[in-house]
C-alpha cells in the first residue's frame, strides 16, 4: 500500500480551506488532518498533528504564513510547505527563500494545480523510494 501523506491547511478563509480539504481528500495519496484559521492556530495544529505537508496562505490575521513556516522549521526543518497567495508579487523567490518554501501557488487555482503542487512536494521522496 502506498503512503498516504497528511496535510494541514492554514487559511483565514474557512470556505477556501473546506473546499481544498474536499478536493485533497478525494485524492488517495493525501488526507487532510486539520484546518487552522491563522498562523498561531497553525502552529498549535502542527505541534499536535505533525502533518507531512502544510498548505498555508501568506497573509492572515494574528500571524502570517511565512512567519508560521519559519517557526515550524525550527522543530522540523524538512516539513514540506505549499504557500498560497492571492497576490502573485507576494510569492517572490526572496520571500519564499527566507522561509525555505520551495513551492508557491497563486490564488485562484484549479483543482489540478492544487493536486499537482502537492504531488510535486512529495516527488523527491517517491523517486528515492523507487530507486531502492
Amino acid at each position: 500500500m502506498e503512503k498516504q501523506y497528511t496535510v494541514l491547511i492554514v487559511d483565514d478563509s474557512q470556505e477556501i480551506s473546506e473546499a481544498m480539504a474536499s478536493i485533497i481528500n478525494q485524492t488517495p495519496d493525501f488526507e487532510v488532518v486539520g484546518l487552522a484559521p491563522d498562523g498561531i492556530e497553525g502552529l498549535r495544529s502542527y505541534a499536535t498533528l505533525k502533518p507531512d505537508i502544510v498548505i498555508t496562505d501568506d497573509v492572515m490575521p494574528r500571524m502570517d504564513g511565512l512567519t508560521m513556516v519559519s517557526m515550524i522549521r525550527v522543530v522540523n526543518p524538512d516539513v514540506r510547505v505549499l504557500l498560497m497567495s492571492a497576490r502573485p508579487g507576494e510569492l517572490e523567490a526572496v520571500e519564499r527563500r527566507e522561509a525555505e518554501v520551495a513551492l508557491g501557488l497563486v490564488k485562484p487555482f484549479t483543482e489540478k494545480e492544487l493536486i499537482d503542487s502537492l504531488r510535486s512536494l512529495i516527488c523527491d521522496e517517491v523517486l528515492n523510494l523507487d530507486e531502492l
